[in-house]
């Protein structure tokens, strides 16, 4: 899978717009209410006042009794008016900017100490690690994610206000982080959202690929033809809990993509079955096996390219069952248009999977749509628990790794719901 509705652009017209803005150049938005959410729609915004703003411009907001509430990013052509980045009073310069960048970094350093640091070494060469930098709204930047891999920073965009700043940024980070190459993408969806293009950027000599290690296990991360910044690291801290679970054990890896689960938390398994429809990350997965070999692997694997309903209604009919099943399928809604199909296609997806699970079996079952709360996930699965003819019992629910902080006032920032169960082994 490729990228070809993304313009791949020269490194040097990447957007450099400065971190401090001219008090001349600010224009001011009034709200309708009295609070200021972080995203802010345009049934939201009452008017403007004076100057009005061009697309990206920082404003500053007010509430309707014409309070001073915050600063934010301002676009009239998306739906989003304005991402908020601050409720301070002054107004946010490069030194805000700055002391974001390390508040995001510091974080990391404290929270997850053994991923930054962490390096494997291979005959002479030695791998770093993979982690996400920069998490939106999580670290109160709006608009902006950043994932490290190795020396190579995998940057993605969804707001123009950010996309136009993202030259500096980006040069603040290779400093503060010593990495050697950068990638820049404001993708199809996230741009015509935006009222843009969408667009590409590299560093010079930036490679096509970068290995990372996890937890000692090594992943080849591929730029050209790998989904959003190329690896998941969300789901570091369940692919590690997985592991002692599924030793020993029967193992299927549903929309297993590069490989994640079947190698770090089917590392110990007797037996893993990986499937996927893209060819690509199949084959990625399956070279990244026959790398981790040289870790001694006790699991045997078996790579299935295939849609994942068609693969599923195969063992079905074969009555074929597995000790530990994961289910990790794409983002299936992305906006509230597309809530109740999405919805349907999560309840037969789980329906299916539960059928393939032994009696006293864990499955683990995801979400990573943002718009569907666990809540509503919780109530898809009782469906599908029903649907299957099986019980099953939650053990725990997880989400993504602390290093995607979720802001209190933006919940579907917490878009990764991660849900154990365990098939209960009393039925009929």
């Amino acid at each position: 899978m490729t990228r070809p509705l993304t313009e791949r652009r020269s490194a040097e017209f990447l957007p450099d717009r400065p971190l401090d803005d001219s008090p001349d150049s600010v224009g001011e938005v009034q709200l309708t209410g009295r609070h200021s959410p972080a995203i802010i729609y345009d049934k939201m915004v009452d008017r403007v006042i004076g100057r009005r703003p061009h697309d990206g411009d920082l404003v500053h907001i007010i509430d309707g009794e014409q309070k001073g509430i915050g600063w934010g990013l301002y676009n009239v052509r998306s739906g989003i008016r304005v991402r908020r980045l601050t409720r301070r009073a002054a107004q946010p310069g490069k030194d805000w900017w700055v002391s974001r960048i390390d508040d995001a970094l510091d974080f990391r350093k404290r929270t997850i100490p053994e991923v930054v640091e962490g390096r494997t070494q291979v005959g002479q060469k030695v791998y770093g690690p993979a982690y996400r930098v920069i998490h939106a709204e999580g670290d109160g930047l709006p608009g902006l994610i950043v994932d490290r891999y190795d020396s190579t920073l995998s940057v993605e965009c969804f707001s123009l206000g950010l996309f136009q700043r993202v030259g500096p940024i980006v040069e603040i980070l290779q400093e503060k982080l010593g990495t050697k190459h950068w990638i820049v993408r404001f993708d199809e969806r996230a741009a015509r959202a935006e009222g843009i293009n969408p667009q590409e950027f590299r560093s010079p000599n930036c490679p096509d690929r970068a290995m990372i290690q996890e937890d000692g296990v090594l992943f080849m991360v591929d730029f050209e033809t790998g989904h959003k910044t190329g690896f998941f690291c969300d789901q570091r801290e369940n692919r590690k809990r997985l592991t002692e679970a599924a030793a020993g054990k029967t193992m299927l890896d549903m929309c297993c993509y590069t490989g994640g689960f079947g190698l770090v938390g089917g590392r110990k398994a007797a037996h893993a079955t990986l499937v996927d429809l893209d060819e690509n990350a199949v084959a990625l997965a399956e070279e990244n096996a026959k790398v981790n070999q040289y870790f001694g692997s006790r699991a045997r694997y078996r790579f299935i390219q295939c849609d994942v309903f068609n693969y599923m209604r195969q063992v079905e009919a074969i009555n074929q069952k597995f000790e530990v099943v994961v289910l990790d399928p794409p983002k299936l809604i992305g906006t509230r248009a597309e809530f109740e199909e999405g919805r349907r296609k999560y309840s037969d997806l789980n329906s299916l999977a539960m059928g393939l699970v032994e009696p006293g079996g864990l499955l683990v079952t995801n979400s990573c749509s943002g718009l569907m709360s666990e809540e509503e996930f919780l109530k898809v699965l009782k469906v599908a628990s029903w649907r299957s003819g099986n019980e099953y019992r939650v053990e725990r629910i997880t989400g993504a790794a602390i290093d995607h902080p979720v802001r209190v006032d933006v919940p579907e920032s917490g878009y990764l719901k991660a849900v154990w169960l365990r098939r209960t082994t009393d039925e009929q």
